[in-house]
């Protein structure tokens, strides 16, 4: 028999209408967890599910456990999570921009071609991560369009920024690499640490 928990606590639940996990998450939320309440992680038989990877593991039968719990949080704190996350990516890739500006500073192209790439890919996960917290509070309707504007103008500088890398890293152009890392990316990483986080802060509290 499988043994069903939600953040180590026993429910019960009619298993008969549940054949896979994507059934019993969606009558745990429709029953057990609370409306603002969201799933974070998903333990089967003491094994974390990576279901962000591969969602077909949802599809598995509960019958194949011995034990299955879901740990869930209230969404607003994952948001608060979320936000302590962006303000550390917002650090380590500031302090990453002077390693590859020092780098092509140094002459060393190479290394910081390469320094680069790790900080575009970092800022990727820093935007998928605002997206994620401003989809979140839009849906809890918790965001107003003139209160928004200075958050649209953020992502969009930063946009054009990262676009404007591409020709410059395709010809070559060290200073101009350098000035758009060390003037326009630091500036647009700064304003958001200054004004965009602490604006969605600002939002979760209304």
């Amino acid at each position: 028999m499988t043994v069903i928990t939600i953040n180590q606590e026993p429910v019960t639940t009619n298993k008969k209408d549940c054949n896979s996990l994507e059934d019993l998450a969606n009558d745990l939320l429709s029953t057990y967890i609370p409306i603002d309440d969201v799933i974070t992680k998903i333990t089967a038989d003491q094994v974390p599910l990576p279901i962000d990877e591969d969602n077909s593991l949802l599809d598995g039968h509960i019958n194949q456990y011995q034990s299955i719990d879901f740990s869930t949080k209230p969404s607003m704190e994952l948001i608060n999570d979320s936000l302590e996350q962006c303000e550390q990516y917002i650090d380590v890739i500031i302090d990453s921009i002077h390693d590859v500006f020092n780098s092509y500073q140094s002459n060393k192209v190479t290394q910081a071609n390469q320094r680069l790439i790790n900080v575009i890919d970092t800022i990727q996960m820093f935007t998928t991560l605002v997206t994620n917290i401003t989809r979140s509070l839009k849906e809890q309707q918790k965001i107003e369009g003139d209160t928004y504007q200075p958050i649209v103008e953020l992502e969009l500088a930063m946009l054009a920024t990262l676009k404007a890398l591409v020709p410059a890293q395709e010809s070559r152009d060290i200073i101009m690499l350098c000035d758009l890392i060390e003037y326009e990316l630091v500036d647009n990483l700064t304003q958001w640490k200054e004004i965009g986080i602490p604006l969605i802060q600002k939002m979760t509290m209304t």
